[in-house]
């Protein structure tokens, strides 16, 4: 349930750093400075970055403090790589959502959509032991990640591209679009 909240609150930062901040006319005193909104977007992605960085530093703290017992550091630091990995893709695929709609609201339901998607597909996974469809979601990466039982990097991996990509993608869109309006009518 963890990392559901984590990829929840990845997709509020991010919809609000993005989408919310040029939804109240913050965004046009920023792009009256001499920035483009890739590099706008850029940067917002950078703060989210942070964001995530400072949770998954706290993760560990309250880890090391209450976990260790039972997990070990090597596992208190490999369930927060999950966390982390698994809000990345989250906050990244809102980024993404700020760039093709409109409004903050329309880019909320766009990426929790694929949230409930992504744990539609996990659900089901799970309950049927169908292992492939693990991989078709960031929450059945974290799983395959096996944190608690034997540690496999490329899920962790896998989800560093796709969070890079749809990033990239975000930034790169932001410049395709006009402020205060989205790639999708």
């Amino acid at each position: 349930m963890v990392p559901f909240i984590a990829a929840v609150w990845a997709i509020l930062a991010a919809s609000a750093a993005l989408r919310g901040e040029e939804d109240a006319g913050r965004w046009d005193v920023l792009l009256s400075a001499p920035i483009t909104r890739r590099q706008a977007t850029g940067w917002g992605l950078v703060g989210l970055g942070q964001s995530l960085a400072a949770l998954a530093v706290a993760g560990v703290a309250a880890g090391l403090v209450v976990g260790t017992r039972t997990l070990g550091v090597a596992g208190v630091l490999w369930m927060s790589a999950v966390l982390l990995m698994t809000a990345g893709v989250f906050g990244a695929t809102a980024a993404l959502s700020c760039q093709l709609a409109g409004t903050r609201a329309a880019a909320l339901r766009l990426a929790a959509a694929v949230l409930g998607v992504s744990y539609l597909l996990r659900v089901v996974g799970i309950a049927t032991e169908t292992e492939w469809l693990a991989w078709l979601t960031p929450l059945g990466w974290g799983d395959l990640a096996a944190p608690l039982t034997g540690p496999d990097p490329l899920p962790l991996a896998l989800g560093a591209v796709v969070a890079g990509g749809l990033a990239g993608s975000a930034a790169y869109l932001a410049g395709l679009r006009d402020a205060g309006a989205g790639l999708l009518q």
